[in-house]
């Protein structure tokens, strides 16, 4: 019972090194309180993808009525949100082979990927928090909705409203000489722009009790819940924290030297694999001998460039050796 417990607690602890984006093998040989911290990175990684998980379903549940159009967009949401954020962690290396002590990863590199998480962050919090707090905004929804109303009445409906009281007040007080025909033409072109008043106004009715206003409910959550981006930081801290634990462990963890030798054989064992059957092959098949130059002292990795040390000399060296050693004719 003992061993199967140990086995198990091995297998989740891998597991856990996976989703950190780790090279089980390698973490193994390294320090037992190193793999403890990359453990609960693991952990936290599963915390974020459940994060990724729930927030891919609020945002569907936001934009969609049908229960299947709502699992599928979901599960393609979480899909996108999941690598993006793999990528972000397992493109982060030392960069600095052949050995150095020095890391080059570029601090360019580092603010892309916070923007990056920090749109991942926003991605997850925002439509998870619209989700918890639907009920609480729905009184200051409706306030919303008969202020859409107001403003339709205002601006939407000015023109029609400013036409039909010019011609109704022209029909009135007699203001134009107008026979029969014409005020019967007149009277029906104003029940024509009453009508179509009433039309739009049921039209507008209608789109206004049917949309949701996500826009508007998200300048409503934070109007009325500004501590709310709290819980919006707290979500990107999560996501920040393996993030920065990769970053800073860089320079001086034992699995990090251990990834990097690892790279450093594969890249000179794959270099040499290439450069000895592509000698072979011009020796066997044409009997030529084939010399690959190379402008750099440590190919294939060409940091340092190889110095011409001769000596340049002048035209006034070469007169003097020529009076030194002058020409004999035979």
């Amino acid at each position: 019972m003992e061993n199967y417990r140990k086995d198990l607690g091995k297998r989740f602890q891998r597991v856990a090194w996976k989703l950190f984006v780790v090279e089980a093998k390698l973490l193994e040989a390294c320090p037992r309180q190193e793999q403890k911290k990359y453990t609960l990175m693991g952990l936290l990684m599963l915390i974020n993808f459940g994060l990724m998980a729930l927030a891919s379903l609020c945002f569907s549940s936001l934009l969609l009525y049908n229960r299947l159009a709502i699992v599928g967009i979901s599960i393609l949401f979480f899909i996108s949100l999941f690598f993006l954020y793999l990528l972000l962690l397992t493109t982060i290396s030392s960069n600095r082979l052949p050995h150095t002590q020095k890391v080059l990863f570029p601090w360019s590199s580092v603010l892309i990927r916070c923007c990056f998480l920090l749109f991942i962050s926003l991605l997850i919090a925002k439509p998870t928090e619209l989700l918890l707090f639907k009920k609480r905004l729905e009184p200051f929804l409706v306030d919303y909705r008969q202020q859409k109303e107001i403003d339709f009445y205002a601006n939407n409906l000015s023109f029609i409203d400013t036409e039909i009281f010019s011609w109704e007040g022209k029909l009135q007080q007699d203001e134009l000489p107008l026979n029969e025909w014409e005020q019967a033409e007149a009277s029906k072109y104003v029940d024509n722009l009453c009508s179509k008043r009433q039309e739009y106004i049921a039209n507008f009715r209608a789109v206004n009790a049917s949309s949701t206003y996500l826009a508007g409910q998200f300048v409503l959550l934070h109007r009325h819940f500004p501590w709310i981006w709290g819980l919006s930081f707290l979500v990107f801290s999560l996501i920040m924290i393996p993030f920065l634990g990769k970053l800073f462990w860089l320079k001086n963890d034992a699995y990090q030297m251990k990834c990097d030798n690892a790279d450093y054989e594969l890249i000179t064992r794959s270099f040499l694999e290439f450069k000895t059957p592509y000698q072979n092959l011009f020796k066997h098949r044409y009997g030529i001998s084939v010399a690959i130059y190379d402008d750099y002292l440590d190919p294939p990795f060409n940091k340092r460039k190889k110095t011409d040390d001769r000596k340049v000399l002048g035209l006034d060296d070469l007169r003097r050796w020529l009076k030194e050693n002058p020409i004999r004719h035979e």
